[in-house]
């Protein structure tokens, strides 16, 4: 069996792990094609909608948070190999 590589997706981790301001769509994309064309298995985004009050303080502006769903969704669209799946899903946030 082959040993298989997967990567966390931040589009909740902007402030915790990126620079507030650094995690746009067009940089969600960008880093699932890179991850796809170094051969990565699969994707991981979280679900995380809460911002550590140490952030608040120091930064004007909230952190971008993009919806896990909607990101996974939005990196598919785009993707053609490498696979996406949440590590990390709030199921009361959800219908």
């Amino acid at each position: 069996m082959a040993l298989k590589f997967s990567t966390g997706l931040p589009n909740a981790r902007e402030g915790r792990l990126h620079p507030v301001g650094s995690v746009t769509p067009e940089w969600l994309i960008r880093i699932s094609k890179l991850a796809e064309d170094l051969g990565y298995y699969s994707l991981w985004p979280n679900e995380f909608y809460a911002t550590f009050p140490d952030l608040q303080k120091r930064y004007v502006d909230p952190p971008n948070l993009y919806d896990t769903i909607i990101t996974m969704a939005y990196v598919m669209a785009e993707t053609k190999r490498v696979r996406v799946t949440p590590s990390t899903i709030v199921l009361p946030l959800h219908d």
